[in-house]
């Protein structure tokens, strides 16, 4: 009780409502720093990104983890990129040498090199981890970032083309209730390397909004509302993008004031997306690439649209022992 109110004594931090019973509560601050204590507070750290001028509102602490943060990455000496790519052949001949088939079925998918299905008889590896096929109930999928991984519709070899359902989205078009699984993530983050999203699909922007910020989309004619909401307190809008290009920051050009947008691929024919039909697109899943294995790993940036030296702000949570 004593962290408690030492924590509310503090201006810097903000209570949440997020608490368990009596005995513990949530507080958060945005810092500049990671070094801060609370006497009685286990303290834990969250990068954040803030606006143009480094700076949060605390209050927004949804948001701002909603957000994501950035990451950075090394290059890796040239000599140990070429030495991995040898070795990453070697090991994919020896691998597929002690598979008894090269080609699996799962359901009514054909899975061909590079593509593999654990051998039942042996359990050996046939190729590499990036491109193991899970096959759970002759459904066959991809592993991906996230609870649940990207379902396999088709799998195209030339050119290399993979038609995927992105599992998250589909249980939330699915659901009756979908306060907790309210959209927060690009699908641009769900597949693993080598794979990416195909710039032949189009844009699909999903906005979650509260409050007034409902009441702002209502108004705006390239917005549509869907039936998906969380109570009174959600809503989730949409909006047709332009062609997907990995290049580009997709948040750029679609932000609505006090909504978070994420963007969603999503495939048509007619080269544009009737967003009246969205439960339709995510249903009809994505393109994905991939680079060819055989061919080693791809140069590895110095940078990229996800570089930054380092994320502009923390949030600290602050539980009560």
């Amino acid at each position: 009780m004593e962290a408690t109110a030492g924590a509310r004594q503090n201006v810097e931090l903000v209570e949440t409502r997020m608490r368990c019973g009596n005995k513990s509560q949530v507080f958060v601050g945005v810092e500049g720093r990671y070094d801060e204590t609370i006497e009685g507070c286990d303290a834990v750290v969250l990068p954040v990104l803030g606006n143009a001028n480094g700076e949060a509102n605390p209050r927004d602490y949804e948001r701002l983890i909603r957000a994501g943060f950035v990451l950075a990455w090394q290059n890796p000496p040239p000599l140990a990129l070429i030495a991995q790519s040898h070795i990453n052949r070697l090991s994919r001949e020896q691998r597929l040498e002690s598979c008894s088939s090269s080609s699996k079925r799962c359901g009514n998918l054909t899975v061909s090199d590079p593509f593999w299905v654990v051998d039942s008889e042996t359990g050996t590896p046939c190729g590499a981890p990036s491109f193991e096929v899970f096959c759970d109930k002759n459904i066959p999928s991809l592993l991906s970032n996230g609870q649940f991984g990207l379902t396999i519709l088709n799998i195209t070899y030339e050119p290399r083309s993979l038609h995927a359902i992105d599992r998250d989205k589909l249980r939330l078009m699915q659901a009756s209730n979908i306060c907790g699984m309210l959209p927060s993530w690009n699908t641009s983050v769900r597949p693993n390397p080598p794979f990416r999203i195909s710039s032949a699909n189009l844009e699909l922007i999903m906005y979650n909004c509260t409050g007034k910020a409902a009441a702002v989309a209502r108004q705006n004619e390239a917005v549509e509302e869907t039936r998906l909401r969380c109570r009174n307190e959600n809503e989730v809008f949409v909006r047709a993008g332009w062609l997907y290009d990995e290049t580009r920051d997709n948040a750029t050009g679609y932000a609505v004031d006090g909504c978070n947008a994420i963007v969603v691929p999503v495939l048509s024919s007619s080269g544009d997306a009737n967003t009246s039909s969205y439960k339709q697109l995510i249903n009809d899943g994505f393109l994905l690439t991939w680079d060819d294995p055989s061919q080693g790993p791809p140069p590895v940036p110095v940078a990229g649209k996800f570089a930054h030296p380092s994320n502009l702000l923390s949030i600290k949570f602050l539980p009560k022992d």
